[in-house]
């Protein structure tokens, strides 16, 4: 994606002369929809076109407002979603920007899907296996097998409910009842958030899919961070579904254990590794069976990361956000980082995610009153 210098750059390099001329081909470009569209007729528009070129001449076709919105979604930069759309330049790298963030990561996802097979793999009890600790450093081995441990694990009250977030960024979240997920408060992210708490994060929508390929908006409706990441927790509602998928089921959901994992817990995640290779200088793709939905196992390590829950379950980037199991199925925990120095895994802490579920339930008690 072009960075922000370039939209500027498009902007300044124009004299006024040349900017009229802009405006006026813009103006005479695809004729734009005259009939107003709900965002989520929009999104359903979009992500159902076939390839990213017939994806781009769909979003240059629409309304400016439209394509304003479709830009919020995608967690484009506020240069970029109050960028001057009377410039044809800058209309292409915007719809270019929303293609990269919203349609390639559904159609990645759904790609996985197709030709991986994850559910079939989680079925046959196929994970990744735990890190090990050499020489002070929790090291991955890159193996997957047969882990007898999760046989008996009901896959639609675990891997049925994990979602994947879809943007660039990536992002795991679990389904909790009646109609939340549970993720990490830093996957609920825009282009222009910084480190550290971000106050934006509260009513943003976001996209998620669950692996049966069900796609639903999001709004996020509460956040539990602070600067050092030991709280970095957020909850999202479910509001409306993308696309026509038949009767309105509700969507699979998990449930919350009663307290946190202990040191000697066997867990196992779930999460998005994706194929981006984000450990690397020149970038590029890597493999990972499957790509998503991609389940691991490993074992509570205790508090060795003081503020967070130690554990050895293999993840890469894309798990933030991921659900720790423990051996009956039920949320312990979220990983949300790991150890520069050693390798080990971090997780949230139990009481932080009954926390953040909390300031719902409180506020539905007041509406009730």
């Amino acid at each position: 994606r072009r960075k922000e210098e370039s939209l500027e750059g498009n902007k300044t390099s124009m004299s006024e002369g040349q900017r009229k001329k802009g405006d006026a081909k813009a103006s005479n470009g695809p004729k734009r929809r005259r009939k107003e569209e709900s965002l989520v007729d929009l999104v359903t528009q979009l992500l159902s076109t076939e390839t990213a070129e017939k994806a781009q001449s769909f979003l240059m076709g629409v309304r400016r407002e439209n394509r304003k919105e479709l830009a919020k979604l995608a967690g484009l930069s506020v240069a970029w979603v109050n960028c001057d759309q009377r410039i044809e330049g800058n209309v292409k790298d915007m719809c270019s920007s929303i293609i990269t963030e919203l349609w390639v990561p559904k159609a990645f996802y759904e790609k996985s899907l197709q030709t991986h097979n994850p559910l079939v793999l989680f079925s046959n009890s196929v994970a990744t296996v735990p890190l090990k600790k050499s020489r002070g450093f929790w090291e991955a081995s890159g193996i997957v097998a047969k882990q007898p441990r999760m046989k008996d694990v009901d896959a639609n009250s675990t891997f049925e409910a994990c979602v994947h977030f879809i943007q660039a960024g990536s992002g795991t979240g679990v389904a909790l009842p009646p109609r939340y997920v549970l993720t990490c408060a830093h996957v609920v992210a825009a282009e222009d958030d910084g480190d550290g708490v971000v106050k934006g994060r509260m009513g943003r929508r976001k996209l998620v899919m669950f692996p049966s390929g069900r796609v639903f908006m999001a709004r996020c409706v509460a956040v539990r961070e602070t600067e050092d990441g030991e709280e970095d927790a957020a909850l999202l509602e479910l509001e409306e579904e993308i696309g026509d998928t038949g009767p309105a089921l509700p969507p699979p959901v998990a449930a919350l254990a009663s307290k946190g994992a202990e040191p000697g817990d066997r867990l196992f995640a779930i999460g998005n590794p994706s194929s981006v290779d984000l450990e690397s200088v020149e970038g590029g793709e890597v493999e990972f069976e499957p790509p998503t939905w991609h389940p691991s196992v490993g074992s509570c390590v205790g508090d060795a990361d003081e503020g967070y829950v130690g554990h050895s379950c293999w993840t890469y980037w894309g798990h933030s956000g991921a659900p720790l199991f423990n051996e009956s199925g039920e949320v312990v925990s979220l990983h949300c980082s790991w150890n520069d120095e050693t390798g080990l895994r971090r997780g949230q802490r139990h009481e932080v995610l009954k926390d953040v579920l909390s300031v719902v339930a409180e506020a539905a008690m007041r509406i009730k009153k």
